[in-house]
């Protein structure tokens, strides 16, 4: 990315120091993206398989198995991604004369409204469901916000 080899996918995703523009921040942040996308629409067709209790499949079943050990990968894979934006994302925010720890408010938003989608259910009499509406719509707000900084504006010395 940078200049292109090894060094430049170091110094994007794995170094908090540098200043990068937005064509920079919008390829790399598509680098990060497209595997996700792609490991999300593997899960998405493995999640029926992870619902099921004892009574729909023996208690040693090999797809179940296949499925938990793909929802490893693919958590450990979403934490890589998530400090991979990160790094990217404070380079650009300092190449935009802004807070560095602005980089870290979309993965912060997107955890809370995850908690948020996760917990209601089990305690829905205590939360009602307008709260994970309410919290859906912040974190959108947070990352169309985040995409317009950080992708469109043009860098202070331009």
């Amino acid at each position: 990315m940078a200049n292109g080899g090894p060094a430049g996918w170091r110094f994007l995703f794995r170094e908090e120091q540098g200043l990068i523009d937005a064509p920079t921040w919008r390829r790399g942040l598509i680098a990060l993206a497209a595997p996700m996308v792609a490991m999300t629409l593997i899960w998405w067709w493995l999640l029926p398989f992870a619902n099921r209790d004892l009574s729909e499949r023996a208690f040693v079943d090999p797809m179940t198995i296949v499925v938990y050990a793909y929802l490893l990968v693919y958590a450990a894979a979403i934490m890589l991604a998530a400090v991979c934006f990160y790094f990217l994302s404070v380079k650009r925010w300092r190449d935009l004369a802004r807070p560095p720890g602005l980089a870290g408010l979309p993965l912060l938003a997107a955890l809370v409204d995850g908690a948020a989608h996760w917990v209601q259910p089990r305690v829905s009499e205590a939360m009602p469901y307008w709260t994970v509406v309410v919290l859906d719509v912040v974190l959108i707000a947070i990352v169309v916000w985040t995409a317009r900084e950080l992708g469109a504006r043009p860098s202070r010395d331009d």
